[in-house]
């Protein structure tokens, strides 16, 4: 990972925000090297198993979120900040209730495979090859009473339920494809409109940043809180309240 480029030389607030994801890397890509040696013997399905690969996915995303603010591509970048947005969720809800979650993981994928099972048999979808009574036993063996993850009810088993907010204004802004995200695409004049690339400028970058940081360091110290590396736990929250002493930053 790499932290953005400050693009503005006399704008001190940029200067610093940069200099936080900088650090914030750091800690970050300790925590993801702790979660590459677990001890032998853990399982894929416990707390710290899950949680080790939630802060790698997130670490993977923080990358290439910056990549994204650092090439202006907004939407992008605050599409993949809303996938932050779900490790934070998942990392909290592990140091609160992490068999539920672990639960609410596999229930998911379960009801997902079901629902793709039954898509290709009402569509008559598939190859030749395809043994549809062996499919139809399969979906039929599910529980049909299964439930597909959500967000929200990830976020109420935490201790982050109010950033689902930012969740819901990221989803309408730019990862979903609404009103509100395509009126980054128009520029309107006194005329009517023209269709236009949905540049960012610093303050649309500052508060995507602080978004993408900001729910990559609680997952990191939620994660760091399951694993037990109190140094680590105490480095992120450290650059949370650094961060919590920064101006105020645009909403999104």
């Amino acid at each position: 990972m790499s932290a953005p480029h400050d693009r503005t030389n006399s704008d001190v607030t940029s200067k610093e925000w940069s200099a936080l994801a900088t650090d914030a890397i750091l800690v970050l890509e300790a925590i993801g090297g702790h979660c590459l040696g677990l001890p032998a013997g853990t399982s894929v399905w416990s707390a710290q198993g899950v949680a080790a690969r939630v802060v790698l996915r997130a670490n993977e995303l923080l990358g290439a979120t910056l990549n994204l603010i650092n090439i202006s591509t907004p939407r992008a970048a605050r599409t993949l900040a809303r996938g932050l947005l779900e490790c934070a969720f998942a990392a909290g809800a592990l140091t609160t209730a992490p068999d539920t979650f672990v639960q609410m993981l596999k229930d998911d994928s379960n009801k997902s495979r079901r629902n793709q099972g039954k898509f290709i048999l009402d569509r008559n979808l598939g190859n030749a090859s395809l043994n549809r009574l062996k499919l139809t036993r399969a979906i039929d063996a599910m529980d049909k009473k299964l439930e597909l993850i959500s967000p929200k009810r990830v976020a109420e088993l935490g201790a982050f339920t109010n950033l689902y907010l930012q969740y819901q204004r990221v989803s309408d802004d730019s990862a979903h494809l609404t009103a509100r995200s395509l009126e980054h695409y128009v520029s309107r004049t006194s005329e009517g409109w023209l269709s236009t690339i949905g540049e960012s400028n610093i303050a649309d970058d500052v508060a995507t940043l602080q978004l993408a940081l900001q729910s990559a360091l609680l997952t990191g110290a939620a994660v760091s809180e399951v694993l037990g590396l109190s140094n680590e736990r105490q480095n992120a929250m450290a650059l949370l309240l650094r961060m919590a002493d920064f101006a105020d930053v645009k909403m999104i």
